[in-house]
């Protein structure tokens, strides 16, 4: 994901990063060097899951919060990478996440 990062010039990126909940880790924005290092910084343990409902997998929540995030981009295109290393187990299902996506 930095080597992704480190190919981009003029859009605003963020992170959201999930449990059993997302959260909005890096808000969006052009300071790449952040990023990169946050990411870098990053592991299994940046969400504390042994912590009431973070245990999981939100899939679900994580594109809708990403979805919201992205609302206010009205005149650019807008991309949402997913990454996961589990399956759906929390929150709102994947495919209402999509849909709800598609309606906006």
């Amino acid at each position: 994901f930095v080597d992704f990062v480190s190919e981009l010039e003029n859009d605003r990126v963020g992170l959201i990063l999930f449990a059993g909940k997302p959260f909005q880790s890096v808000p969006l924005s052009y300071d790449y060097d952040f990023l990169k290092d946050f990411i870098s910084k990053m592991d299994i343990d940046t969400i504390d899951q042994s912590r009431n409902n973070l245990q999981g997998t939100a899939i679900g929540d994580g594109l809708v919060l990403a979805s919201d995030v992205l609302s206010d981009e009205t005149q650019r295109e807008k991309v949402i990478i997913l990454i996961t290393d589990g399956e759906a187990n929390r929150g709102v299902e994947p495919a209402t996440a999509l849909k709800l996506l598609k309606e906006k």
